[in-house]
Parts: C-alpha cells; sequence; structure tokens
C-alpha cells in the first residue's frame, strides 16, 4: 500500500491546519501576558532570587490553566462569536472544531494544569489558579451570556 505525495501533502496540510485550531483556542497572546505576570509576581515575592525550578513549573501549570480557561471562554460564547464579524472564523463558529472536541480540550488544559501545579508547587499559587479558572474565566463569561440575553429581551 503506497500514499501519493499529493496525499501525504494534503494529510500533513490537514493536521498543521488542526494544530494551529488548537492553538487558537488557546488565546496564546493572552496567555503569554498571564505568564509575565506570573514571573514578575515571582520576583516581587522572593527575598532576594526566585527558585527557577520553581517559576518553570508555575509558568508551565499557569500556561496549561489559562489556555483551558481561554477555550472554556470560547465554548461558553460561540453563539455569540458566530454573530460578530471579528470573531465568527475562530474554529468553533467556522464548524472547523467541534463544540465536544473544544469543551474537551478546555476542561482537559485546566485540569492537568490545575494537578500540576498541586504536584509542583505551592497550595496558594494552585489556589489561585483554580479561583482565576473559576471566577475570572467561566463564571463571568456565563454571566456575560444571562445579562445579554437579559438586555436583548428587555423592552425599553
Amino acid at each position: 500500500m503506497s500514499s501519493s505525495p499529493i496525499a501525504l501533502g494534503e494529510r500533513r496540510e490537514g493536521v498543521l491546519s488542526r494544530a494551529a485550531d488548537y492553538v487558537s483556542l488557546t488565546k496564546p497572546r493572552i496567555g503569554a501576558l498571564v505568564l509575565v505576570t506570573v514571573v514578575a509576581g515571582a520576583f516581587v515575592s522572593s527575598w532576594g532570587q526566585p527558585n527557577p525550578v520553581l517559576i518553570l513549573h508555575a509558568v508551565l501549570g499557569t500556561f496549561l490553566v489559562a489556555a483551558g480557561c481561554s477555550a472554556l471562554n470560547q465554548f461558553l460564547e460561540r453563539q455569540s462569536d458566530a454573530l460578530m464579524p471579528r470573531t465568527a472564523e475562530r474554529p468553533l463558529p467556522a464548524g472547523r472544531l467541534s463544540h465536544g472536541e473544544v469543551l474537551l480540550f478546555g476542561l482537559g488544559c485546566a485540569t492537568v494544569g490545575v494537578f500540576y501545579l498541586f504536584l509542583t508547587t505551592n497550595t496558594t499559587l494552585t489556589s489561585s489558579n483554580f479561583q482565576k479558572m473559576f471566577f475570572n474565566h467561566i463564571l463571568s463569561s456565563f454571566l456575560s451570556i444571562v445579562s445579554s440575553f437579559h438586555f436583548s429581551y428587555t423592552s425599553y
């Protein structure tokens, strides 16, 4: 059984395109800003030189939590994203990824990130990331959906 070079090229292009869609779910520019604050916080909170291994673990775990929360945010706002021209071409509203894939990816990244932080850092960092995950992303997305629903059906 042999494959033609054209078929292999198309398959590779499809895999790369799909990987790019998953990367865009994580909103890497926002994630980078979050990671800068983690590193800055490590330097501010330490009395002297912070532990580089601890910073590495904190950055990796926080990256996973932020990536998962960004994907969950896009999952929760998929209907309003489909209506706005600026966000209509995101992977979920455009139909390049399914709802289940995005939900599983988001929950998986966030959960693995929290457990990674729990195993490799201290409980303060772990609990602050869990609170970030729940309050800042999930709860705020839910409240924005509820408020937009309320205002769209209120007559003045």
